[in-house]
């Protein structure tokens, strides 16, 4: 039974990549496996070979594979005869597809050569686990510990998160290895079955819901999944959507985004657009506010981590017989390891915050639009967080 995987990893460039998984279902699979003195050896590519576990401390040499180079990997799972004998999981109706956009060669790049593992965050909710590719230096699973993740033309990491997996139920095998290694529990699966069912919205900053249609929740690009304060996201500049992404809290799952953030109305043609005076992307991430207006109160801002190479940050073009207002433009320009800024009342040029107590007034009345963001206070007190462990 050959399952293929969808939209594994993040989507960049234009054209499908396709990454293969065969699992292997047979209660004789080791019979199967072994070779007797008639048989001939045949050297299997690294590219096709069957893995065993997710988990990082079980792994063997043979969970080794390496994409090099290639638009297309097959990597074949084998799960335990004794969990086949009474598992829970299904067979999935049809072969699965996990597909992604390729690198901007439409290839893995050089050097993709390691593990592919499961990983949950620290101090975030088991609903926020993910699939990972650790490169390492060799197929000794003692280099797991000295090597680094596989990272996107956009400086994130290469990753498919779980509720993707859990929503296709063409993926059962594939869950059925989690629970087999015990890297989810079925508590873990039950609340992420019933959050994408469907994947739901908060407030009208999250009336974009990734599940039109609950098989595919993560039509966007690069969409991540955050559960803490720190963890990193990719902001786009422009009028359109500056960042879209899903919140895991203890029980449930949420997306959330954002829009027209740094910028601001010019005149053109004697009215007046929307303009964003930048193209381009950052890496950042979310923060309690430690601004001496927000003591005692939740709020948070987006802190600028670092410019992504790829997708340099630029001035933007001018709507025809616009002003560009250079004064705004140079206070708004990020500066890695400062606040976001946003432009408020008056034009008024200030750090991005949301509070996500606050709700709206007027037409929009009782509406909390950042009440997605709660999940990030409401984590840090369920699973601590950094800055708590420097304390102690």
């Amino acid at each position: 039974m050959v399952v293929q995987a969808d939209s594994f990893g993040f989507a960049i460039g234009s054209e499908p990549l396709f990454f293969s998984f065969k699992i292997d279902r047979s209660p004789d699979t080791a019979k199967s496996d072994s070779i007797t003195p008639k048989e001939t050896i045949t050297t299997v590519p690294r590219s096709q070979r069957k893995i065993h576990t997710l988990d990082p401390s079980k792994l063997v040499k043979e969970d080794y594979v390496d994409f090099s180079r290639k638009s297309c990997g097959t990597v074949g799972i084998i799960l335990q005869p004794s969990w086949l004998a009474n598992s829970p999981i299904p067979p999935p109706p049809r072969n699965a597809q996990f597909r992604g956009n390729p690198w901007g060669s439409k290839r893995f790049p050089n050097g993709t050569h390691g593990f592919i593992y499961y990983h949950v965050p620290p101090y975030s909710s088991p609903l926020a686990g993910e699939l990972r590719f650790r490169i390492t230096s060799s197929c000794d699973p003692a280099s797991f510990a000295s090597g680094s993740d596989l990272l996107t033309e956009r400086s994130m990491p290469w990753r498919y998160p779980l509720y993707k997996i859990v929503c296709r139920p063409y993926c059962s095998d594939f869950v059925a290895l989690l629970l087999q290694d015990a890297l989810i529990s079925q508590r873990t699966l039950d609340l992420v079955t019933a959050a994408v069912k469907p994947l739901y919205s908060t407030s009208t900053s999250t009336h974009l819901a990734l599940s039109e249609n609950a098989r595919h929740p993560g039509r966007l690009p690069s969409t991540p999944v955050l559960s803490a304060f720190g963890q990193e996201f990719d902001f786009r500049y422009g009028v359109g959507l500056n960042f879209c992404g899903i919140f895991a809290s203890q029980d449930s799952i949420v997306s959330h985004h954002m829009r027209f953030i740094s910028t601001f109305r010019v005149l053109t043609e004697g009215k007046y657009v929307r303009y964003c005076p930048f193209e381009g992307s950052l890496v950042c991430s979310f923060e309690r506010s430690t601004l001496p207006e927000h003591v005692g109160k939740r709020v948070v801002v987006i802190r600028v981590k670092r410019f992504i190479d790829s997708d340099p940050v630029r001035l933007a073009p001018l709507p025809e017989q616009g002003d560009r207002r250079a004064n705004l433009v140079e206070k708004l320009w990020p500066r890695e390891g400062e606040l976001l800024k946003t432009v408020g009342y008056h034009h008024r040029v200030q750090p991005w915050v949301g509070d996500v107590d606050k709700l709206w007034t007027g037409r929009t009345v009782g509406i909390a639009p950042w009440k997605a963001l709660r999940v990030l206070f409401e984590n840090e007190e369920l699973y601590g967080s950094e800055e708590s462990l420097r304390e102690l």
